[in-house]
């Protein structure tokens, strides 16, 4: 039976992206995107949390999501989520999980427009 690795998020952009580039001259963009929920806790509380989602886009769509997403836009993004190890700054090995964007649509801009962008 094959399997499917498909994450699929809504929400709002932590920082504007910043476009680099790889060795080969591919381009490459980092970004965060906070999707808020509620707990309601036995006392009638109501709290507030946030979870916070690594995305990591190449190429063509790196640079459409360099070019139209500021800091607070919301998008909505689809792709496969892989688990990548580095080495931290303290020496320790560390494993962090990545959305690698193949699919993204910008919900509100600045300007209010919408629009999307796939690669497939």
């Amino acid at each position: 039976m094959a399997s499917r690795n498909l994450a699929v998020v809504m929400g709002r952009i932590g920082h504007t992206p910043r476009l680099s580039y790889t060795r080969s001259g591919s381009g490459v963009t980092r970004f965060t995107i906070a999707t808020d929920w509620r707990i309601q806790h036995q006392d009638g509380q109501i709290e507030k949390k946030t979870d916070w989602y690594n995305c990591i886009a190449f190429g063509k769509t790196a640079e459409v999501i360099c070019d139209y997403v500021q800091s607070g836009n919301l998008v909505y993004v689809e792709g496969p989520m892989h688990a990548r190890i580095y080495t931290g700054r303290d020496g320790t090995q560390k494993t962090i999980c990545e959305i690698h964007v193949e699919k993204v649509e910008f919900l509100r801009s600045k300007e209010h427009q919408e629009g999307n962008y796939e690669t497939r």
